[in-house]
């Protein structure tokens, strides 16, 4: 058993996740440590680091996480390395409004190691609902946010942090 703490509690080294990320960062085709420039998406959103609570999460869940990497994967098709990681998914702020980047995205979201359990995840990551309807619907919502990322305000970084310190924030 690992001494150090989980976030999220589906998300761990042993998940096909972490075999689909190593594949990506050593894949010569994919944007790595060694990319020099970074662009983000020219999205109309509110950047994540101006969400409370995805703010929250981001400072609090480790940069080795995977939930992270998948994260940057998801917004930019990289994974950079661990120092860049944090302020690189703060930037994100969506995408483009475009119908196709909506498609693509509920593909990436409907295939490996994007299961149910960790969409769910996900969706507490972006203080999105993560207890009501089906993989599809979890997708939407996921979609929806990530097209234009705007706050809910469905937790209180109160409430975070009331409950990282009883141990139930994303299995934290």
């Amino acid at each position: 058993s690992s001494s150090k703490a989980s976030y999220l509690s589906h998300f761990s080294s042993n998940t096909p996740l972490s075999k689909i990320l190593s594949t990506h960062t050593n894949n010569n085709n994919m944007a790595t440590e060694e990319a020099t420039t970074f662009t983000a998406p020219e999205g109309t959103g509110t950047a994540l680091a101006e969400i409370d609570v995805v703010a929250w999460y981001i400072e609090k869940v480790p940069s080795e996480h995977d939930l992270l990497k998948a994260c940057h994967q998801l917004f930019y098709g990289s994974i950079p390395e661990t120092s860049k990681l944090k302020e690189q998914l703060s930037q994100f702020k969506g995408f483009p409004s475009d119908a196709s980047m909506e498609e693509k995205l509920k593909e990436n979201l409907s295939t490996d190691p994007w299961n149910e359990a960790c969409l769910k995840e996900l969706c507490q990551f972006f203080d999105l609902d993560s207890k009501e309807g089906g993989k599809d619907q979890l997708i939407e919502r996921c979609v929806t946010f990530l097209m234009k990322p705007t706050a809910t305000n469905m937790t209180t970084i109160e409430a975070l942090d009331k409950s990282r310190k009883s141990k139930t924030v994303l299995g934290y």
